[in-house]
């Protein structure tokens, strides 16, 4: 369970991440 959380998470993150590389470019 905690696994997935932390996937889950990952998910989140980079998600933003990409959002944020997209509004710099």
């Amino acid at each position: 369970m905690p696994f997935q959380l932390n996937q889950k998470a990952e998910l989140h993150v980079n998600h933003l991440l990409s959002a944020t590389i997209r509004e710099h470019l």
